[in-house]
This record gives structure tokens, C-alpha cells and sequence, in this order.
């Protein structure tokens, strides 16, 4: 199994990890939600391309979620 490091540098506050499947491959991703005024960010490191995805989403007040499809 390949070995990813993830440093831990000073981040804004409130950042909160929401690991979860969120490309669809059944396997954890390792993904990072911060809620800010207005917006939300989330970023996301997929387990099967190593590409981190960055996007906003949703309304303020809204919270990610993941396998919302799972059986």
C-alpha cells in the first residue's frame, strides 16, 4: 500500500477533518472541510488519484457528508 505524508502546518480556524468516500472508489479519502462566513471550502485527497480537489459548496450552515449513497 503507498504511503502519503500530510504536513500539519498553521491553518485557519474552525478547519475540520471530514475524511469519507468521496470519489466513489470504497476506499477512505482524507478531506478537510472550513466553514466560512458566506461560503464553504472543502478539500479532498483521492485515494485512487492522488489529486487533491478543491471547490465551495453549499449555503452557510451546511455541513459535507459522505457515502450519503451507501448501502
Amino acid at each position: 500500500m503507498p504511503r502519503s505524508t500530510i504536513a500539519h502546518l498553521e491553518r485557519p480556524r474552525p478547519t475540520f477533518p471530514v475524511q469519507g468516500d468521496y470519489d466513489g472508489d470504497g476506499k477512505t479519502d482524507v478531506a478537510i472541510w472550513r466553514p466560512t462566513a458566506g461560503a464553504n471550502a472543502f478539500w479532498s485527497l483521492g485515494t485512487s488519484s492522488n489529486a487533491v480537489t478543491t471547490f465551495a459548496f453549499g449555503a452557510n450552515g451546511d455541513f459535507p457528508i459522505a457515502n450519503y449513497n451507501a448501502h
